[in-house]
């Protein structure tokens, strides 16, 4: 998940030109749609940004893990794309 069109466009041309199947969502609220709309465990990575409109990264980690583990779900790794500092 990403809301800059011109970084969707390099991590997805990269993914994709590897192998991977990919899926674009340009903010949290979208992404966690798509998330839920695919049969469990599709993914195998999920890249987000942290700072998205409508619903952030934070926001949107929180509702998959909350998801995985309502449905009693193997974690789905999530990998972090962002400029924000100050994170730890």
């Amino acid at each position: 998940m990403e809301n800059c069109p011109y970084i969707r466009k390099a991590i997805g041309g990269s993914l994709d030109n590897a192998g991977g199947t990919v899926v674009m969502a340009e903010d949290g609220e979208i992404g966690f749609k798509i998330f839920h709309e695919f049969k469990p465990n599709f993914f195998h990575l999920i890249i987000t940004n942290l700072r998205m409109p409508k619903a952030n990264g934070e926001s949107l980690i929180n509702s998959i893990r909350k998801y995985e583990k309502k449905n009693e779900l193997k974690p789905t790794p999530i990998l972090i794309l962002s400029g924000k500092n100050g994170l730890f």
